[in-house]
């Protein structure tokens, strides 16, 4: 054979053998994408935290929730109920609370309690009668009071209170001022409790047992008007009656006479009225 003829084998067999290589590695390289593009990267499962615990309400007094320190928060009271009435056609239950503070009550009236069908939470207050001591846990408003529509849950407790002693201690926390006093200096004597005694002077309404009336105390500048929601099957106050009222002196007032003039009076929304034998 010829040496050139020799030269060009050798040439040929080597590009043969370079075109499988090259075909090979363009195939190894195609597999190295597809498993690539399969591959899932794995991270490792990081632990759930457990939730923070959440804070129990505190129970406090009525002082407490009047300073304002409880705005939009949830606390629980010790409350006594009087007064007790329960609708079972609209599942609803009113009441007058006397609200715990240290060793006494602060007393606030007319609180209801509604849906007592539906959450278990205050169903209990069904079966409620004058005197229970409960645990409520309400809401304090913005304002810094609290009332029926913010009771989230009721607790009864393993006492009762003595509603009438209640009552006669409030009376004698009231104190005594004239009406001059009160016209005089209003801001001096605003969220004082007061009793006030005389004679009805004017019955200004009396519907569905909300009572307005006009009490002569006698002395000069002596006219008061009385704002006082009248309890089921309490007797009616009558123009002519003489009466001591028991209430929160808040501010003056106007009221128009008979004759068309216009008289300053302090506002007095009372708790209690005694009808004087």
């Amino acid at each position: 054979m010829k040496k050139s003829s020799l030269l060009l084998l050798v040439v040929a067999l080597m590009l043969l053998v370079g075109c499988g290589q090259s075909e090979a590695g363009s195939q190894s390289m195609e597999i190295d994408e597809v498993m690539q593009s399969q591959m899932v990267t794995v991270t490792p499962a990081l632990e759930t935290p457990e939730p923070l615990p959440t804070p129990e309400p505190d129970l406090v007094g009525y002082a407490d929730i009047t300073s304002g320190a409880y705005n939009e928060q949830y606390v629980y009271i010790n409350c006594a109920v009087s007064n007790v009435s329960y609708d079972d056609k609209f599942a609803h239950v009113s009441f007058d609370a006397w609200i715990e503070d240290g060793d006494q009550y602060y007393y606030d009236s007319n609180w209801f309690v509604f849906d007592l069908d539906e959450i278990e939470e205050i169903s209990i207050l069904k079966d409620a009668k004058d005197g229970d001591m409960f645990k409520f846990l309400v809401e304090v408003y913005s304002d810094a009071t609290v009332g029926g529509t913010g009771v989230v849950s009721a607790e009864r407790l393993n006492t009762t209170a003595d509603i009438s002693q209640l009552i006669k201690q409030y009376k004698e926390s009231c104190e005594k001022f004239s009406c001059e006093d009160l016209l005089r200096t209003p801001e001096a004597y605003k969220g004082t409790r007061i009793s006030l005694q005389g004679e009805v002077f004017q019955l200004v309404a009396d519907d569905d047992g909300i009572v307005e009336l006009l009490l002569d105390t006698g002395e000069e500048n002596g006219l008061a008007l009385i704002r006082y929601i009248r309890n089921d099957g309490e007797a009616r106050i009558l123009k002519g009656d003489n009466i001591t009222v028991y209430g929160t002196f808040y501010l003056l007032t106007d009221y128009t006479t008979i004759v068309g003039s216009t008289n300053i009076v302090p506002e007095l929304y009372a708790q209690f009225i005694d009808i004087n034998s």
